[in-house]
């Protein structure tokens, strides 16, 4: 399998919303009648309900820098593990439980949690793809030979071009899913290989969870009500904050009379594309940090950006992500005393040195993204 630095990681948080994209229907064929029905209608209860484990191709057809492989593991309804080797060596994986996901670096032992879902949004949306093609008797299927073994092929439209997925005849698991784009622009296709059933409880206790004994960063999947009630206290006071810290020289003043919390610096300019998708406020220790998330759906790229104030926190990042000069740049913030780290591997350090030098401070921005983030945190 491809290392890790091969592996497009960001890749999977984008994948949904290029699927969203793909899966409007529009343009109906042939009806599917009778048992033929029964068969589609059972596929689509054993894509949702099965435990497997499967070598896994996630791609984004026409652009073959855009892929990610890995050994894929699920137990419906929420449960994924997505694992990197480098050799026979597993180097890190990727965790999913229906509320975070989390990146698991075990040369390290360290876990990074993230709130939102990256692999079982693509699963649903296939799911829904195929069952409304069915619903509207919009879908084809045929029984064929794939690589040696019988095959059911469901084949419909989605938008103006078609998609396909082809499901092993014996254990009716998926094999492929492919959903095409217009010309000049992106498909989608899921590929699995070696793919092995998994009884109900097959997988051991914890497999998918972090070992308790690395070091987590980022929010934990349960927020303790003490850390609740901060959070509201934090999200009250951002009105306060608003109107506190409007200039650098500002914040300075705030630093040596200790009002509040600080307000992170946003860029006030970005590459072709990309817009601020969330302004998330952690705290670990008692200490705060911020998680700005920079993306850009089109080209599927991503840029991470911390912000915090402690020493701490920035010698943590800098042995959790190595320093190789196109994906890590770690600066001061002028005489802030906030240290600002951008983390990614689609952007060269010049353009990560871009963002970099347009950061300042917009309370108005960062209050409406800070609330919008902890109202979403706080509901769960």
């Amino acid at each position: 399998m491809k290392s890790l630095r091969a592996m497009k990681e960001n890749w999977l948080k984008l994948l949904p919303a290029a699927l969203f994209a793909l899966l409007v229907f529009v343009q109906p064929v042939a009806a599917i009648t009778g048992e033929a029905t029964e068969t589609a209608e059972r596929l689509l209860r054993t894509l949702m309900e099965s435990s497997f484990k499967a070598d896994v191709v996630f791609k984004v057809v026409g652009k073959e820098s855009e892929s990610l492989t890995g050994r894929l593991y699920r137990q419906p309804p929420n449960h994924f593990r997505l694992e990197y080797y480098e050799g026979e060596e597993l180097i890190g994986y990727y965790l999913e439980d229906g509320r975070t996901s989390t990146r698991v670096f075990p040369r390290e032992r360290r876990a990074l949690v993230m709130r939102g879902r990256r692999l079982s949004p693509i699963f649903i949306l296939i799911a829904s793809c195929l069952g409304r093609a069915v619903q509207e008797k919009q879908l084809v299927l045929t029984e064929e030979y794939r690589q040696g073994r019988a095959s059911y092929v469901l084949s419909g439209f989605a938008g103006v071009k078609g998609f396909s997925a082809v499901f092993d005849a014996e254990d009716e698991l998926l094999r492929v899913f492919t959903a095409e784009g217009q010309k000049g622009e992106l498909g989608f296709k899921v590929v699995l290989s070696n793919v092995e059933a998994v009884a109900p409880g097959g997988f051991a206790l914890g497999f998918f969870a972090a070992p308790s004994d690395f070091q987590v960063f980022g929010p934990a999947a349960q927020i303790a009500e003490g850390e609740r009630e901060r959070l509201r206290i934090f999200q009250r006071r951002l009105p306060q904050q608003r109107h506190h810290q409007k200039s650098l020289d500002e914040f300075r003043d705030m630093e040596e009379t200790g009002t509040g919390d600080f307000l992170p610096a946003l860029p006030s300019q970005l590459p072709e594309g990309f817009v601020i998708e969330s302004v998330t406020p952690l705290y670990f220790s008692g200490r705060l940090l911020y998680h700005i998330e920079l993306i850009n759906v089109a080209d599927v790229q991503l840029v991470s950006v911390f912000e915090t104030r402690h020493e701490g926190f920035r010698k943590e990042f800098q042995k959790t992500w190595r320093k190789d000069g196109k994906r890590f740049l770690d600066l001061p913030l002028g005489e802030t005393g906030i240290y600002v780290i951008l983390i990614s591997e689609d952007l060269t350090e010049e353009e990560l040195r871009a963002i970099y030098d347009s950061m300042e401070f917009q309370p108005d921005v960062a209050v409406q993204l800070i609330d919008k983030a902890l109202t979403s945190i706080l509901s769960e």
